[in-house]
């Protein structure tokens, strides 16, 4: 996003905006500041339930807010534009049909303060992550109703939270946003209310239509809105809708889903290893914590290949044996001995990120090699018994290698 653009979403999130009522204002929201993992602080504002009581669970909604509100003054981001998207869901109406926290971290100043969809997390954006882990951990929230929702640079932000945290939420909600359409499959189970106006020159609407189209094309069924006279600011219109109310806090996480099953499927597949193997020291989500020991890493990888998938170390497309198949697989992803970073789906079978011999003896070891589905209890084998069958993987490899250069060789003759 260029100089000129950022400026243009600085003043539409300033201007033209009435307030939003005097039943709720700034006072309502308790102002504190958070301090993450890394020493970054971010000053952020919290609305507690009026009739708050610690027995009950409670919704909460995170709003991150527009280009204006960023700064250290723990105040722009609940004023102009912005309040429409952090104070709507506290009025006493709303409050009275769906009592819920309200969270308004205040971004740092910067473009895109609150990260792109697809790439690392802001440090805003893991700041405002980890406050949420903070506050599930001190107040009782109901962690099958998370939602986050934003504006602008909020908007885009809407949709960078969803992907990298893309088990935590149960809905989004991204106003005159955009990102990137190549990784919106991995949210496409993600329920989404996504708005934009027709007119919008600031964040053009092919922006948010791209993401929409790709959600679909992944088996998603995400609500798309466009406003065909408006233009960038529909925060108004947007956050005081009641449909928008009453469509957000009916959704929730399902009470009863696998272990495991993080894009919520109903089976353990290639998606929910895939989200697994992004997770590892990329997030502190309790949903990725697979065996219980507070940590997020490749204990976890092994815990759900094994124990809750119930096959082999090294059985890449999960069809619950270890064979040439899998073997053919890895070794034509191109990875062995070349010191690319590999994942488990490339043969990094030691989680050391590579593809090397010692990946194959450990899949090898694990004795599961064309004896079909894994069994409760299996024997390991003697290691002289392994090392004709790591031997005979040395030798596929080679002749694929010898296919592959055969086949460049013939390519260049032509």
């Amino acid at each position: 996003m260029n100089r000129a653009l950022f400026s243009g979403l600085l003043f539409f999130s300033i201007v033209g905006i009435a307030g939003i009522s005097n039943a709720v204002d700034l006072d309502d929201f308790k102002a504190a500041t958070f301090v993450d993992s890394s020493g970054f602080q971010m000053p952020y504002r919290l609305f507690v339930p009026p009739d708050y009581d610690s027995n009950r669970s409670y919704p909460i909604v995170l709003f991150l807010h527009g280009a204006a509100g960023c700064g250290t003054d723990n105040q722009k981001h609940l004023s102009n534009a912005n309040q429409h998207g952090s104070m709507v869901w506290a009025l006493p109406e709303n409050q009275a049909k769906s009592p819920a926290f309200i969270l308004a971290p205040q971004a740092s100043v910067g473009k895109l303060a609150w990260g792109v969809m697809g790439q690392a997390p802001s440090a805003s954006l893991q700041a405002a992550l980890e406050l949420m882990d903070y506050l599930e951990g001190v107040f009782p929230i109901d962690v099958r109703r998370e939602y986050v929702t934003g504006q602008s640079i909020g908007g885009i932000g809407t949709w960078a939270a969803l992907t990298t945290q893309p088990v935590r939420f149960a809905a989004g909600v991204p106003l005159s946003g955009g990102g990137d359409p190549s990784v919106a499959a991995k949210i496409a189970h993600i329920p989404q209310w996504i708005f934009h106006g027709s007119l919008d020159t600031v964040v053009p609407p092919e922006h948010s239509r791209q993401v929409v189209d790709s959600l679909l094309a992944s088996g998603g069924e995400p609500r798309y809105t466009e406003y065909g006279d408006a233009a960038h600011g529909i925060s108004k219109t947007v956050y005081h809708n009641p449909d928008l109310h009453e469509w957000l806090f009916a959704q929730a996480k399902p009470l009863s889903t696998p272990l495991g099953d993080f894009n919520r499927s109903g089976v353990l597949d290639i998606t929910d290893l895939e989200l697994l193997v992004e997770a590892i020291d990329a997030t502190s989500h309790r949903d990725f914590d697979i065996n219980r020991d507070d940590q997020i890493d490749n204990r976890d990888l092994f815990t759900w290949i094994t124990d809750l998938k119930k096959t082999w170390l090294a059985d890449v497309n999960l069809d619950g044996q270890f064979d040439s198949s899998d073997l053919v697989k890895v070794f034509e992803a191109g990875k062995y001995e070349t010191d690319q970073k590999a994942v488990w789906t490339e043969g990094d079978w030691n989680f050391d990120n590579r593809f090397e011999a010692g990946d194959i003896v450990a899949a090898f070891v694990e004795g599961g090699f064309e004896k079909g589905p894994r069994q409760e209890v299996v024997a390991v084998p003697e290691s002289i018994s392994v090392l004709p069958l790591i031997v005979v993987a040395l030798m596929m490899l080679r002749v694929m290698r010898h296919r592959r250069d055969s086949r460049f060789l013939t390519s260049m003759r032509r």
